[in-house]
């Protein structure tokens, strides 16, 4: 069985209206000299619309096993809260949660559309927000805490934006196809009873809905 360790419990908001639990035992990774923070799995899986116990270890696919690594694993043991009791979570640490989302976001071809979005937005929104902060500090500026936070929302929301005008552009490019099926269906119906569409009285005639006249 794992060390119990004895870790912190925050949260974050990775969107408006999703909040994300997120824990630390305050170590600090011997390789970056960061701290090393987690997510649970069950959060991580219902941040996109995923079963909780997608996060299993158990449960990973073999191309996500691949993504992580040889010496990837779930912790898996019960974390001592800091009011004292005990409780089983199933931690990933920042960097493999990452990698979690981008398998579902751009790999796997076996998950819905909403779960692909969503998580394709965490990974966007995450990565835009951890550039405009290193870049900043390239020019020794500072971030007043909660600063983050508002980074990750705002891009959510922009990416929302975005999404939404370009779902717009795509209504208005298939507007001209419609009236162009529309038109021929009208001049079908006119030859079945007999008469003769405008168009090729003045000798134009096309059996292509599509083409225009």
């Amino acid at each position: 069985m794992n060390e119990i360790l004895t870790v912190r419990k925050s949260s974050i908001k990775l969107v408006h209206d999703l909040t994300l639990d997120t824990y630390t035992a305050d170590e600090v990774d011997k390789q970056t000299g960061m701290f090393i923070n987690y997510f649970s799995g069950s959060g991580m899986a219902l941040a996109v619309n995923l079963p909780d116990n997608t996060a299993l270890q158990s449960r990973l696919s073999k191309k996500l096993k691949a993504m992580l690594g040889n010496d990837f694993t779930v912790l898996q043991s019960k974390y001592r809260m800091e009011s004292g009791g005990l409780t089983d979570v199933f931690l990933w640490t920042i960097s493999d949660a990452l990698t979690f989302w981008e398998y579902w976001g751009f790999v796997s071809t076996s998950v819905k559309e909403k779960a692909k979005e969503k998580a394709r937005n965490i990974i966007i929104a995450s990565a835009r927000a951890n550039l405009q902060i290193v870049t900043d500090e390239a020019f020794g500026r500072t971030y007043t805490p909660g600063k983050a936070q508002e980074l990750m929302l705002a891009y959510q929301a922009e990416n929302q934006r975005l999404k939404k005008d370009l779902n717009l552009a795509k209504e208005a490019l298939a507007e001209p196809d419609i009236l162009d099926d529309e038109n021929w269906r009208l001049r079908q119906q006119i030859r079945e009873m007999g008469g003769v569409p405008y168009d090729e009285q003045i000798g134009y005639t096309s059996n292509n809905p599509n083409e225009p006249f």
